[in-house]
């Protein structure tokens, strides 16, 4: 009678601590999968750094001939 108690009380806490668990273990997961989207957006935050770096230096000399063609057809 005692391995009965004993078996059901393991179930009973099995059952209760299963979904627990397996919100920890989804959890766990999220947590790797932000991780990883954090580390591939500061990737690509570096490699846009000189591509901005150029479109800036690029908009100063075609502002520049804007100004002049205006000019000139003025």
């Amino acid at each position: 009678m005692k391995s009965l108690d004993i078996r059901f009380a393991f179930s009973v806490i099995d059952r209760l601590t299963r979904p627990v668990n397996a919100a920890r273990q989804g959890a766990g997961g999220l947590s790797e999968s932000l991780k990883k989207t954090q580390a591939a957006i500061n990737d690509l935050d570096k490699q846009s750094k000189p591509l901005t770096a150029c479109a800036i230096a690029c908009k100063k000399p075609r502002a520049r001939l804007t100004r002049r063609a205006v000019l000139w057809k003025g």
